[in-house]
């Protein structure tokens, strides 16, 4: 037991760190270049762990390039996120990922709705309202949507959560760590087929010189959130991991405004609410 919430500190250290990483590694163009070194370096730190791996049958396959797809358009818009905005408020809006997969698990998965989880969808949105303080719910709301950064997120978080709905879907038929590996495979090789077409494969090649540190730093990280998270959850049930995991929002936060010195006052209580919401969903 102690191994596995040693593991899942990790996971939520990392996953902390991980925000400071991209908004590093990107930059003001389509961050593709970003989004293949992240997944890319990510894949090879996986392939000692995903290497003896086999699959019940290769259907995976079509489960994993689905997601693949998903998730390759989703960090380009948290690249540009992160890039543009400022990780105190972007960050927590990533966390309505929560929200978007309770509601796509209702239309696809027929869970139901319990008094909780509506209550942790009030706070949710409740706690995102507070992040651009504007009068009143309505208006705060708006100027979430209509800053440029949070709407990426929000777009980002979309993606996401219908990436997870598929990977539910491919459990039982490929085991986490080569599913997992075999994602990371098809996001890498997307990007680099896009990069290719668009003659700009030498972006690759300057992002891997001139930002070395960030780009090995985003594939460990990349990595080793997940592994983290497998280790945790053979002995932490999910439903416990996932909430704690949104603690990282707290590190990403601080770490804001410690290295980047941003405003953080008003933010706290929206992280707070919509780390809470977030917790009444999955729990």
């Amino acid at each position: 037991m102690s191994m596995a919430y040693l593991a899942l500190a990790g996971r939520i250290i990392l996953l902390g760190m991980e925000r400071l990483i991209v908004k590093g590694l990107g930059n003001d163009g389509d961050n593709v270049e970003g989004v293949f070194v992240f997944f890319g370096l990510g894949a090879l730190f996986l392939l000692p762990f995903a290497i003896g791996e086999s699959p019940d049958n290769y259907t995976f396959l079509l489960f994993a390039f689905s997601s693949g797809l998903l998730y390759s358009l989703a960090n380009i818009f948290y690249f540009k996120s992160l890039n543009i905005g400022e990780i105190s408020l972007v960050t927590p809006i990533g966390n309505l990922s929560i929200f978007f997969l309770f509601v796509l698990s209702v239309l696809f998965l027929h869970e139901k709705f319990t008094f909780f989880k509506v209550l942790g969808i009030i706070l949710i949105f409740y706690g995102t309202s507070t992040l651009k303080q504007e009068g009143n719910f309505i208006k705060s709301l708006r100027a979430i949507i209509y800053d440029r950064s949070c709407l990426y997120m929000l777009i980002y978080s979309f993606l996401v959560a219908n990436g997870r709905i598929i990977d539910k879907e491919a459990g039982n038929i490929a085991s986490p760590m080569l599913y997992s590996f075999t994602v990371y495979v098809f996001v890498a090789l997307i990007m680099l087929i896009y990069l290719l077409l668009n003659g700009r494969l030498k972006d690759i090649v300057g992002i891997l010189k001139n930002k070395t540190l960030y780009s090995i730093a985003s594939g460990f990280t990349n990595a080793f959130t997940y592994l983290f998270l497998l280790v945790a959850i053979r002995t932490i049930e999910v439903s416990v991991a996932e909430p704690l995991s949104m603690l990282s929002t707290i590190i990403s936060v601080t770490l804001g405004s410690l290295i980047l010195k941003e405003n953080v006052q008003g933010r706290i209580t929206g992280v707070i609410l919509t780390i809470a919401g977030g917790w009444m969903i999955l729990l």
